[in-house]
Parts: C-alpha cells; structure tokens; sequence
C-alpha cells in the first residue's frame, strides 16, 4: 500500500507548474457545478460573489488573467475577504501588539502562476551543438553573440506561487485594523435608485457599437445569430431581475466573439461541441461580470442542460479546462475592450488610491523580511552591483544565505536568480514594481526605514507619470491595476 501511496505521489508531483494550477482550479470548478447540480432550483447564488474586491496582494497589487479568475472563484466560494500572500509575506506581517501572524492550523495553499521567458536549443540546432545548453534564462541569452542567439528560440516557463488567504490566518484577531485595511466591499457601479442600471453596457446597446447589432424584442429567448449576425434579448421588463437581464446579455455576448475570434462549435444541440461552447459563454460572462459587479445568474432551466456534461468532461480530460480558459481569455478581453469608452474613470483613481496609500504597509513588511537578512549583510554587502535591471549579489553565499536572500526578494515582489557558474545569483524587478534595483540595494545596504519609504513612494509616482505620458485615456483604468502576476 504504501509503495502505490508513494508512486501516486510520484506522479502527483511530477506535473508542470500549469497542470498543478489547472488541476486545482479544475476541483474548484467541479465543486461548484456539483454544488449548483445538488441544489436544484433551489440554488440562488451567481457563480461568484460579485460583492468582493478582485484579487489582489496584501500590498494591494491586482492579480491579473487567470490567477485573478482563480483566486475571485476560491474567495467567493470560501472566504470573507479576497486579499492573498505568500506565507513569507503573510507571516512578515505583525499584530497591534507585534504578535507573530500565523497560519491557521490545518490550512493549504492555493496555486497561482508566475510567468517567465525562457529560451530553448531549436531542435535542427542540437545535434550541431552538443554543447550548448538546452534551456538559458533570459539573462544568459542576453549574453549571447547575435549569432548565438539564432540557435535559440523564446517560449514562456511557468513557476508556482502558493499563496494563503488572509482569512486563513489570525490577522483577523491580533490585528483588526489592518485587517480592517483589507475592506472587501467593492462600490459597483449600478444605479440603484429605481432599478438596477449599468450605464456601460446600456450605452454600450444604445450606440450599437458591439460587434453585431443588440436588439431587445418582447419574446421568450435571447440568442446569437451568426448568419445574420446579431444578438437578440426579451426587453429588461420580461425579465425577474435587472442583473438577469445583464448577465444574459454577457452570456450572448460571449457567443457573437465568435465574429472576431473563431472557435470550434461544431455539432447541434447536446453535443459535446455545443456543451463546451455554453461553458465558455458561461464562464465569460461570470469571470467578465464580477470584475464589472454584475451578478451572473445561473439559469437553471439551461445550465441544467449541460451541468452533466461539463462535469463528465472536466473529470475526464485534464486539458479541457486549458482550452476553455483560453476562449474565455479571448471573449472576456473582446468584452472588456468594448465596454472601456464607458466605463467611468474612478476605478482607475481608486485603484492608484490603493496602491500609493498602502506603500508604507509593503516597505514594513519588507523591512520586516530584512530582520532575517541581516546575519548576512556582511558577506554580500562589499559586492552589491546595482545594475539597470538587477542586483548581483555574492556568488560566495551559503545554502542557508541563499535561502534567506529568497524570502528577501518574495517579501519584496522581486525576482530571485540563484545563479550559475557564469551568472552571479541577483534580484531583479518587473517594470512597474514599486520596489527597483536600487531600492533592493540600498535596504541591504542599511539605509533607514523613512528613507526607503521616500524612495518607493518617488518610485510608484515616477511610474505613474509615465504611464500617464505613453498610454491612451481609454486604457488608464487596465494599465494602474496590474502591477503583479
């Protein structure tokens, strides 16, 4: 029993960074349909509580794509507050009377994943260079001579983050107003005065600007035509409720994306073909509603329909969510694009509101992690090189240096390289992080707490201004939520 207990577990571990995220949102997924699928028509909720704030970071960094959708399903489902962290980043934290933040006994990690270049031998070139690496980072094809560089082509690696929920820990208790900085009240944009409203979409139908024409008639369906090509609705007043009436328009809407970015949808009703294109429509329309605060009703009567189905598929195919979040990536981005003109600026201004107010909470919780570091600071000081993109640190560090130097970076939202026989380990930054080279160096160098805070605060308003002065005003909102994966 044992020797199979270990060979599953052999298995289990030996997946991508993307199977193992898959395979978690995948479970999540199927526990949610089996959910809906017990409850009958007694099920009243949307797929997710559009009531929360979307993910994002105890330093309120945005998660973005499918972490964002992943993390929005787990929170709804389980959680009172959508804000995430490492443990490092979790347990660097402090209560009022500066107890440890733990993590509540019993708890697991969710999979999120961080994406990175990585370059790799082309195939023809391999057997005439023996000896060249197969897989180099980016920093090593930097490197490279031009011509070298020709034997090497670009792809995208994954790595895994696991991150806890801030509700998993005792944040709540031995620090309430912090915790109270994580509010998860998410102000929606309705109009609730007489019915409920959302001026983007219903200016988005009133000047027609989707991709096929928008009409509401008085009759009992709501469709996507593609031959003519146009979407169909009964009129708000049919409807139960004004979010039904929304929510079903996403759902259309999802459909007619067909227009503009072609799937597979072969076969009639009930078939595999048009139970997977319902899921993706589906799964639009609920993703794309909750980062607009529109409840995505489920409808019984159709979701019923294909529950089965979508069930059998995801148990059985382990890639069959891969190519589902694929389309709805394509759908959601289609949707969203659209909407943009309409959609009012104030989210944009709250959410850099977030990010400059709450600096001072990420530089504590650095210098926190910077309390391990410093049994260290002495060996890597004398060679800290502050580079354009990176910091190069000694490549003389120990096993347990090199751990603490991690948990360093983690804390910060940095990058660590361990190195290799020709590269210095180093901690590097995506553009647009509030922290920098610089800044990275100069803590490890000992500079004061209040000045590393003047200096990241210079650096979040720097970005800013730049992105101000190189980006459209219809992308403002997107461009100052997504600084993190």
């Amino acid at each position: 029993m044992a020797k199979k207990y270990y060979k599953n577990y052999e298995r289990e571990n030996s997946a991508t960074p993307r199977e193992q995220f898959l395979k978690e949102f995948t479970d999540t997924l199927i526990k949610r349909m089996e959910e809906i699928q017990a409850s009958g028509d007694k099920w009243k909720k949307g797929w997710m509580n559009v009531g929360m704030k979307s993910a994002r970071s105890v330093d309120n960094h945005f998660y973005t794509g499918e972490n964002r959708w992943y993390l929005n399903f787990v929170a709804s489902m389980c959680y009172e507050t959508n804000v995430w962290g490492t443990f490092n980043a979790l347990t660097s934290l402090k209560g009022e009377n500066d107890e440890k933040i733990l993590i509540n006994k019993g708890e697991h990690a969710r999979t999120i994943l961080k994406p990175y270049e990585v370059y790799y031998l082309k195939k023809d070139e391999r057997e005439n260079n023996p000896d060249k690496k197969s897989f180099i980072s980016a920093s090593e094809y930097e490197k490279l001579k031009e011509e070298e560089k020709e034997l090497y082509k670009k792809t995208i690696g994954f790595q895994t983050i696991k991150v806890f929920n801030v509700d998993q820990t005792n944040l709540k208790d031995v620090n309430p107003s912090l915790y109270k900085k994580f509010d998860n009240t998410k102000e929606l944009d309705v109009d609730l005065t007489n019915a409920y409203k959302f001026k983007p979409l219903d200016e988005l139908m009133e000047k027609q600007t989707w991709l096929c024409p928008i009409k509401q008639k008085a009759q009992d369906r709501a469709f996507f035509r593609p031959s003519t090509p146009e979407i169909v609705v009964p009129t708000k007043e049919q409807f139960k409720s004004q979010p039904e009436f929304y929510s079903t328009l996403l759902h259309e809407m999802a459909h007619s994306t067909k227009i503009e970015v072609p799937r597979v949808c072969g076969g009639g009703f009930g078939s595999p073909d048009y139970a997977r294109e319902e899921l993706v429509a589906e799964l639009t329309a609920a993703f794309t509603g909750t980062d607009l605060g529109i409840t995505t009703i489920i409808e019984q009567d159709n979701s019923a329909n294909y529950l089965s189905a979508w069930l059998q598929a995801l148990k059985e195919d382990k890639t069959y969510l891969e190519t589902i979040l694929s389309d709805v990536n394509d759908a959601s981005k289609i949707i969203t694009e659209h909407l943009e003109p309409y959609m009012p600026k104030k989210e944009q201004e709250i959410s850099a509101e977030l990010r400059t107010t709450d600096v001072e909470l990420a530089v504590a919780r650095v210098f926190s992690a910077v309390s391990q570091i410093n049994e260290v600071t002495e060996s890597i000081n004398p060679i800290v090189i502050e580079e354009k993109n990176k910091v190069e640190l000694s490549n003389e560090l120990s096993p347990n240096q090199v751990e603490i130097i991690k948990s360093y970076a983690e804390a910060m939202g940095g990058n660590f390289n361990p190195g290799t026989e020709n590269e210095k380990p180093s901690i590097s930054f995506d553009q647009g992080s509030a922290f920098s080279p610089k800044i990275c160096a100069s803590i490890i160098k000992g500079e004061t707490k209040e000045n590393i805070l003047k200096m990241v605060q210079e650096q979040v308003k720097a970005h800013d201004t730049s992105v101000k002065q190189n980006i459209k005003p219809s992308q403002n909102k997107r461009v100052s939520k997504g600084h993190s994966i």
